[in-house]
């Protein structure tokens, strides 16, 4: 995804690539966690609730605002070619 980032100027790379890794360090405290204590409900619940907030607050809202600008940028070069034709 980064490449897709440095592609397009997207100006919050740096701020969404340390969500990206806050998020691996969290899935592997997860993962350390699940192996000291196995299954119980407490683990469960903190994984469920550590994907459910990875899913509304980044891919919802990061992602999107990401896909928002590639958007832009991509429409204001096709008006760019647009014009330079006639």
């Amino acid at each position: 995804m980064n490449w897709l980032q440095r592609k397009f100027n997207y100006p919050h790379v740096a701020l969404h690539c340390e969500e990206h890794q806050s998020f691996l360090k969290n899935l592997e405290r997860l993962k350390l966690r699940i192996a000291a204590e196995g299954s119980t409900d407490a683990v469960v619940k903190l994984t469920r609730d550590t994907l459910v907030n990875w899913l509304i607050h980044h891919v919802c809202s990061t992602d999107k605002h990401l896909g928002d600008f590639v958007k832009l940028y991509r429409n204001s070069q096709w008006e760019k070619w647009m014009q330079s034709q006639f």
